[in-house]
């Protein structure tokens, strides 16, 4: 399947995160209390973070070596075989401990029963298998299998969720989910993909490689899950949810960002192999130009109207969070920007090593400042630190890449993107005794696609007509 194809399925797997939770956010926010949604979020922190431990490194490896062997059927069984033996090992291990961590942290004792089902969370992970059709390049499939089950969920949270103490419900329709997600995955697998595997396995041989990218992932949810976990012990389950809603509202752009980049693995990874530098760098100065012209809208709207976006995805109960939504505002550049340079270009060709470093600062910088800022200003602090954080690791991922690619931004469309939100913004300014503000973001967002629209019919950015008309090979 072309690159093309497998953009339009992965962006409209994205959009289906970010449109399914704009139908359930808002209503489970306003239908389970503060106290309750804080402790899925605490609990679901612990899940995550242990799914993480578990997979030891394995999506992005699984990625990088099926994209290699995809035509070999017995090595790729092999293959495929082994890394869910070593992430099933691993995610039993981890779902003990998660088990007994409640006698020794005192905020666990009172959510057994989502700690179960957080358990049976992180075993299922281990046959979900997403790596393995992600480096077949089965875009498609994983787009249509995930909607409807997205679609099921929505509708469950609706239908079974009404009271404000819902918790456990709420918690085991987003587990049944993943459990399904990975029941169909490998069935599917072993119906149509498995052959035959007559060697043995080997275990061993994948695990010096499995061991930087699971360094890299400590490191990583050192500065993202690790700040909910660090708050919710300093504070309370009411500033887990003052920060997890500005973060997610931050980061909605940068899961369109990121399915862009986990597209552009596998075919990297085979350009790479055959040393064509000259693609690669063509890839990556799209996906840059890509990153550009979704995130610094959404940065500009949210820094701009942080009230209005927080009213209408979370609902007034969240109106104090505007400051740390202005705070996290500009994630999704930092973000988009270093998963081109890190994960798009730097891991496919083997600089595991060089993302692991720049990891391990933003894990420095991350616990330092959580643990200075987050017991005297709570959610604000959470917010500095995730910001300082991935600024941290982007920078020293930005700098190792120039050392091995050329990486030229296109300023023309930056040009183009400053002048449209500037001429926007100026429509709005008349209409801030007239209106309510939150017409006015939808006048500017208007504006702004409008603006941008005709100023490159005249300018007519090249970048920009190639991602308008999808010309990505």
């Amino acid at each position: 399947m072309s690159i093309r194809k497998n953009i339009i399925s992965n962006v409209l797997l994205s959009s289906s995160k970010i449109i399914f939770p704009l139908f359930t956010f808002p209503y489970i926010t306003r239908t389970l209390s503060v106290e309750s949604y804080g402790s899925v979020l605490f609990i679901d922190a612990f899940t995550q973070y242990f799914i993480i431990f578990s997979a030891l490194g394995v999506p992005f490896y699984g990625i990088r070596e099926i994209s290699k062997i995809k035509h070999k059927p017995e090595l790729r069984s092999k293959l495929v075989l082994e890394l869910i033996s070593i992430k099933l090992l691993l995610a039993i291990c981890f779902s003990l401990i998660f088990l007994l961590l409640k006698f020794f942290v005192p905020e666990l004792k009172n959510n057994t029963d989502l700690i179960k089902l957080g358990c049976i969370s992180i075993i299922s992970s281990s046959f979900l298998i997403e790596w393995f059709y992600q480096g077949m390049e089965l875009y498609a499939y994983i787009t249509k299998r995930s909607v409807l089950i997205k679609t099921l969920s929505v509708i469950s949270v609706f239908w079974l969720i009404k009271a404000n103490d819902d918790k456990l419900v709420y918690y085991f329709i987003l587990v049944f989910a993943n459990v399904t997600n990975a029941f169909i995955n490998f069935a599917y697998y072993l119906r149509k993909y498995h052959s035959p595997v007559c060697s043995k396995l080997e275990l061993t041989k994948h695990l010096k490689p499995l061991a930087i990218l699971f360094l890299i992932n400590i490191a990583v949810s050192a500065y993202t899950l690790l700040n909910t976990i660090i708050l919710g012990v300093y504070t309370d389950v009411t500033q887990v949810s003052y920060y997890e809603a500005s973060l997610r509202i931050s980061k909605i752009v940068t899961v369109c960002i990121v399915s862009v980049g986990a597209v552009l693995i596998p075919r990297i990874t085979s350009l790479g192999t055959i040393g064509n530098k000259n693609k690669i760098k063509d890839l990556m100065n799209m996906s840059c130009s890509i990153v550009l012209l979704t995130t610094i809208p959404f940065c500009c709207f949210c820094m701009l109207f942080p009230e209005e976006i927080l009213n209408i995805v979370v609902g007034k109960n969240y109106g104090d969070t505007e400051n740390a939504l202005r705070i996290l505002s500009p994630l999704p550049l930092i973000i988009g920007l270093c998963n081109v340079f890190g994960i798009q270009f730097l891991m496919p060709i083997g600089k595991e090593k060089k993302i692991f470093l720049a990891t391990l600062m933003g894990f420095v910088i991350s616990l330092i400042l959580n643990f200075i800022l987050t017991p005297k200003i709570g959610y604000i602090g959470a917010s500095i630190a995730c910001l300082c954080a991935e600024f941290t690791v982007f920078a020293i991922v930005y700098q190792n890449a120039r050392r091995e690619i050329e990486i030229t931004l296109d300023y023309g469309l930056l040009q183009l993107i400053i002048y449209s939100l500037a001429i926007s913004y100026c429509i709005t300014i008349p209409l801030h005794n007239l209106v309510s503000r939150f017409f006015q973001l939808w006048v500017m967002i208007i504006s702004f696609v409008t603006c941008l629209l005709l100023l490159n019919s005249y300018i007519k950015n090249t970048s920009l007509l190639k991602i308008l008309t999808l010309q990505i090979r």
